[in-house]
């Protein structure tokens, strides 16, 4: 299942005709992430976001074993706030970049000898 978070619709037309979502492949388009949507992603499925994103969602999709993609675009500050269409997405430079988000927990940082040095 791919799961697209945009409150644009012509996103999904830039996916599709991007191959960014293979044919055939069943898609759900929402307007943001709920908790009911966070229950249905399962193992494998593609969430492809197009709005901010916390930081804690992005890692609950990927400790279900799911993908998670940004929808990036390199959009001038005239254009903002305005419904693009493919071509507009494509001129602006439109790209999704993978994200895997982990915790980690905190690390007591203070060297046990000084000078010392941590390498993470």
């Amino acid at each position: 299942m791919y799961y697209i978070v945009t409150r644009h619709q012509r996103a999904l037309e830039w996916a599709k005709q991007e191959k960014v979502i293979p044919p055939g492949e069943e898609v759900k388009t929402i307007d943001h992430l709920t908790e009911e949507m966070m229950e249905g992603i399962s193992y494998h499925d593609t969430v492809i976001g197009a709005v901010p994103v916390a930081v804690d969602s992005i890692e609950r999709i990927c400790d279900k074993g799911a993908y998670y993609y940004h929808l990036v675009m390199d959009v001038p500050p005239e254009a903002r706030g305005k419904e693009l269409g493919a071509e507009e997405m494509r001129a602006y430079h439109a790209r999704i970049e993978r994200y895997l988000v982990l915790k980690w927990p905190f690390l007591d940082r203070r060297p046990s000898r000084p000078n010392a040095f941590y390498r993470y």
